[in-house]
């Protein structure tokens, strides 16, 4: 979908409605480098030529900040962890290498949407290229525990580059087989983005597209409405899209609304070296008060201030071959 027009940047107000960014962000040059964190967990400040930064914190290799075009486009919730004991709720947690609960006869055992959002990542390098920042992370067998290992008994290695800089965030997810076995796989991202009121968020794109919709229990019903809300009530969809997506909030001041647009692809890649396309999907959802209220995690009034639009593969498995690998890539674009 074509954005309503580009709206100049509004003030940031990301630590009053959105959950602050948990480390400190002194000012310095353009590239990476590790930040003071909240409760001892180490992180990753990146910082762009154009302004633009991002946040990524080494439990879970999960982004806690994007400022993208002067302002805070994630959500992190003001009761989340950073102790290190779970994952941490909001910014940008990673899924895999499976979405939901572990399925009959697939990873029996394994935590709820796998353990890359749990475990602890390495900082492996960063570079500085025209007017975006990059920084690398990487996870390996090595860095799991015996239990988790059991569970995913395979030579894999994963690697996540974040990338920001002019207006945009993009991350690349990939996961190499380097066993002598395929496996099977599952990757979502779960993007949280920050807004002032979820029931004035409008997601275009998915008109037409076939979803589940957890929260009644049903498959295979088709979105009939030109955008998809929040509707004083929990909203749990899980779309078979892999649609260009824009999330649009109406805004305070000069500005008409915010903007933010989300392109996706996915792929496996053979020990040859021969690419095939993956179809992705897209889970909405914002778990209203009711079920807020019983995650110790979320504050009070939390489930107000973001709704998560989340690109993967998760409705169907993916095979990583012998010798490849699988990547799952996002862009985000704000105004």
């Amino acid at each position: 979908p074509t954005p309503p027009g580009r709206p100049g940047p509004g003030p940031d107000r990301g630590d009053r409605r959105r959950g602050r960014t948990r480390c400190t962000m002194a000012g310095g040059p353009p590239g990476a480098a590790h930040v003071d964190a909240e409760g001892g967990l180490p992180a990753v400040l990146i910082r762009a030529p154009s302004g633009d930064t991002a946040v990524v914190h080494l439990h879970g290799a999960t982004l806690t900040s994007a400022v993208l075009a002067g302002r805070e486009r994630l959500f992190v919730s003001s009761r989340a962890v950073f102790d290190g004991s779970k994952p941490i709720r909001g910014g940008i947690p990673i899924c895999a290498p499976q979405f939901g609960m572990p399925k009959e006869g697939a990873y029996e055992g394994m935590a709820r949407h796998g353990f890359c959002r749990s475990s602890r990542w390495s900082f492996r390098d960063a570079s500085v290229d025209g007017g975006v920042a990059t920084a690398t992370f990487s996870l390996l067998p090595a860095d799991l525990s015996e239990e988790v290992r059991g569970v995913f008994p395979f030579d894999f290695a994963f690697s996540y580059r974040v990338t920001v800089g002019n207006g945009q965030l993009r991350c690349d997810l990939t996961c190499s087989n380097r066993g002598e076995e395929p496996f099977r796989y599952q990757a979502l991202l779960y993007d949280y983005f920050g807004v002032a009121d979820a029931t004035r968020c409008r997601v275009l794109g998915l008109r037409g597209s076939l979803y589940y919709d957890k929260t009644i229990d049903t498959h295979d019903l088709v979105e009939a409405g030109e955008a998809v809300v929040v509707p004083h009530g929990e909203v749990d969809r899980v779309y078979k899209s892999g649609a260009a997506l824009c999330i649009v909030e109406p805004a305070e001041g000069p500005s008409a609304v915010h903007v933010v647009t989300l392109e996706r692809s996915a792929l496996v890649t053979d020990a040859l070296g021969a690419e095939t396309p993956l179809r992705t999907d897209t889970e909405v959802w914002n778990p209203w008060a009711s079920k807020a209220a019983g995650m110790g995690d979320m504050g009070d009034d939390d489930y107000r201030r973001f709704v998560c639009v989340e690109p993967g593969v998760c409705t169907t498995w993916a095979t990583v071959p012998a010798g490849g690998s699988t990547a799952l890539s996002q862009v985000i674009r704000a105004w």
